[in-house]
């Protein structure tokens, strides 16, 4: 779910979508995921998931919270690795 929703900002999707067509509509998003239009704003409803992807795109910014990642808790180094391999299918990494 919260993968799902990072994806969802990633291509634009806001809050404020306003779903349309039939019930069943789905759009496939890059990351190869189906998702029902009309539960689009549910999942911008879930307040856990959106203070994880606050906390995910303030270790982007400032790296681990407490020091190397070897001194992170491990939920937390898993849950940041994860939702890395989501934001690099939408901002690749340069190589040179």
């Amino acid at each position: 779910m919260i993968g799902t929703l990072l994806a969802l900002i990633d291509e634009g999707y806001t809050a404020e979508y306003e779903p349309s067509g039939e019930p069943d509509r789905e759009v496939e998003l890059k990351t190869k995921q189906w998702v029902n239009v009309w539960d689009i704003p549910k999942l911008f409803q879930d307040q856990e998931a959106i203070h994880t992807i606050v906390a995910f795109r303030r270790f982007q910014r400032f790296g681990w919270p407490y020091g190397p990642w070897g001194e992170n808790p491990a939920p937390y180094v898993d849950l940041m690795e994860t939702l890395s391999k989501i934001d690099e299918v939408y901002h690749p990494r340069m190589t040179l």
